[in-house]
């Protein structure tokens, strides 16, 4: 029996379709739907085959159902500092959770060998299920994976200690998790690199009518006019960018497409407020942000531009888009050479085109 512990949509849309290729293993997804703002009505889970249960939970509800008991507590402390806890206080995690979810609570205390899968082994939630296991195993959560995060340095003794660099962190550090699935195992950080394998599960031409049903998602009709979805980020608080050089800046993009003949669908990012966003409403259609991108493409009824400044959004599903980036080195980088100058941007976004044969 294999659980998956999801933060985001798209972690939801990759736990389903691995779990929708192992029809020989009952299959539990937990979503912590408050962390998006996700509600029942958005998904339609009556559509997953028989083996794959989705469970929403909240965050707050499971953190605070810790504090009601003593056992609760303690395990909540030890599974924050990735520290062993006795059986008993295992045991008695997977019960309160009946109050919960009395499905998920059932199927934890009766699998006989729980397999835990996570997508960010370092928030709290991952963190309390995953020590009712004694090993894990991670898929990638983004560009994150492949990057090496500076520790702090009161930090770095006691990851010297414990036998991790203590420098810096990578996602799959910990002893416990066994194996790392990535897009790119290539590009895995040498520490965890014998760990890395590639993801063998994304097989979006089989999978893509249980995704649109699973997300309540109607293609759209076919114009006859060229499409390009353009997906933003939270990039206000980076190298001085600001909401009014961010909002410049994807104005400038919009602006450029328009100009070229695109039909223009804007895809916010889940973190961002989409107020932010409403003055292009009349000139793009705004897709719903809580809808991973990648099952938005899969509604499309053709291979379009899937553009972003700098997201791995896409990676995986290039047989319904061509992924174009446009920053030519770190987001932090690049946004602190070109700020929101409309020419830089304009020029960057024309040069992607070209690679399409869509300029």
């Amino acid at each position: 029996m294999e659980f998956y512990v999801c933060s985001t949509v798209r972690h939801l849309l990759f736990a389903v379709l691995r779990a929708n290729t192992r029809p020989q293993v009952q299959s539990h997804v937990v979503l912590f739907a408050d962390y998006q703002g996700i509600t029942p009505e958005l998904l339609d889970t009556g559509v997953l085959p028989d083996h794959i249960q989705v469970h929403l939970l909240s965050r707050r509800e499971t953190s605070k159902l810790q504090s009601k008991t003593l056992i609760g507590t303690l395990f909540y402390f030890l599974a924050m500092r990735d520290l062993p806890a006795p059986a008993r206080f295992r045991r008695h995690f997977c019960t309160q959770l009946a109050s919960l979810s009395p499905a998920l609570s059932r199927a934890l205390l009766d699998a006989r060998q729980p397999q835990m899968i996570l997508f960010n082994e370092k928030n709290k939630m991952a963190r309390l299920f995953s020590r009712v296991v004694p090993h894990f195993s991670i898929i990638e959560d983004g560009e994150g994976n492949y990057r090496k995060l500076p520790v702090k340095a009161f930090k770095r003794p006691g990851r010297l200690l414990t036998g991790r660099t203590p420098s810096y962190k990578v996602f799959g550090e910990s002893p416990r998790c066994q194996q790392v699935h990535l897009l790119t195992p290539e590009r895995a950080p040498e520490s965890i690199s014998h760990k890395a394998v590639k993801i063998d599960f994304l097989d979006p031409q089989e999978q893509s009518a249980m995704v649109l049903r699973l997300f309540r998602l109607t293609p759209p009709a076919q114009t006859g006019q060229r499409e390009a979805v353009l997906s933003t980020q939270p990039i206000e608080n980076i190298a001085g960018c600001g909401v009014t050089g961010k909002l410049t800046i994807y104005r400038t993009l919009i602006d450029t497409l328009m100009a070229q003949g695109y039909q223009v669908y804007l895809k916010i990012h889940p973190a961002e407020d989409t107020a932010q966003y409403q003055e292009f409403a009349q000139r793009c259609t705004l897709l719903n942000a809580k809808v991973p991108l990648e099952a938005i493409l899969l509604g499309m009824p053709s291979v379009i531009p899937a553009i972003s400044i700098l997201s791995a959004a896409g990676t995986g599903f290039e047989q319904h888009c061509h992924r174009l980036t446009l920053a030519d080195t770190t987001l932090a980088d690049t946004l602190s050479r070109w700020g929101s100058d409309p020419a830089r941007w304009q020029q960057a976004l024309k040069q992607a085109l070209t690679s399409v044969g869509t300029s």
